[in-house]
């Protein structure tokens, strides 16, 4: 699963169901861009994951 998209899947003629296409989720997909448009800007987490610095 993608954050950002959403899967939709439909049946094909034959009964079988595709794998899906995906398609934008308009509301994550606002999360996502403020994420890049902030790390773009300079802005930065802390890491804690354990490593020395």
């Amino acid at each position: 699963m993608t954050f950002g998209y959403d899967v939709v899947r439909e049946f094909l003629p034959g009964g079988e169901m595709t794998t899906g296409e995906r398609v934008i989720n308009q509301g994550e997909a606002a999360i996502v861009q403020r994420i890049f448009q902030e790390f773009s800007e300079g802005h930065r987490r802390p890491c804690d994951c354990g490593t020395p610095e």
